[in-house]
């Protein structure tokens, strides 16, 4: 995923997460591993109530 936004020229990757895990219950390991390797900024947007 970091390559591709690299090689697209991103500035910004977003995703999900549905907090399973991880660091104290919020990143899993994709998500984790998504932010300690990427140079660019990355949101991580919780999954919440779908009222």
């Amino acid at each position: 995923m970091v390559n591709c936004a690299k090689d697209e020229g991103c500035d910004l990757i977003i995703m999900g997460s549905r907090g399973q895990g991880g660091v104290k219950g919020f990143l899993g390991s994709v998500s984790y591993a998504v932010t300690k390797e990427s140079p660019m900024t990355v949101l991580i947007a919780k999954e919440g109530d779908q009222r």
